[in-house]
């Protein structure tokens, strides 16, 4: 099946945008909007149809806030277990 649009990952896309997700929630952001909440280690956030153009990205840019130390941000191509493209 076609996709209605491609998202264009060089303007801002909120973490809420997205195709699939496992084990986080959203709520009410403080400073407006959404923010997505209550991640686990395991859970994920899975976003489809993203055009990245002939020469794909050479950074990328998060807003987080923790109530504890530690955690990570993984981002993979083409599945859960592809190209490990960027790790905090």
């Amino acid at each position: 099946m076609a996709p209605v649009g491609y998202l264009n990952p060089y303007i801002r896309n909120e973490a809420e945008t997205n195709a699939w997700a496992q084990g986080i929630n959203t709520e009410p952001c403080s400073q407006g909007g959404i923010n997505v909440c209550h991640i686990d280690d395991g859970d994920y956030i899975r976003v489809s149809s993203v055009d990245f153009g002939e020469v794909g990205p050479e950074a990328f840019q998060v807003c987080v806030a923790a109530a504890s130390g530690g955690g990570a941000i993984e981002i993979r191509l083409d599945s859960m277990g592809g190209t490990d493209a960027w790790k905090s």
